[in-house]
């Protein structure tokens, strides 16, 4: 099974599993995806809600975002790989 998620997808299993809302914004230096509970956030540059991000970039992100749980919890590993 296939955890490559678009980021949309990624924001709303990220939602639905942890119940924290992560925002998709704009600011002038890209896309960048927030976790309104932490403030945490995490630079994506140019990708777009529809894009496709790989279960190790995913990872990325979750570790980005100080939220190393959220990997285990969104099936792409454990928090140490």
């Amino acid at each position: 099974m296939s955890h490559e998620r678009t980021v949309g997808g990624l924001i709303k299993d990220i939602e639905h599993l942890t119940g924290v809302r992560v925002r998709l914004v704009r600011h002038w230096g890209g896309w960048f995806l927030e976790d309104t509970e932490t403030g945490n956030d995490y630079a994506l540059g140019e990708w777009k809600k529809w894009d496709t991000l790989l279960p190790e970039e995913q990872a990325s992100i979750c570790r980005g975002l100080s939220r190393e749980e959220w990997i285990v919890l969104l099936q792409l590993g454990s928090a140490d790989d």
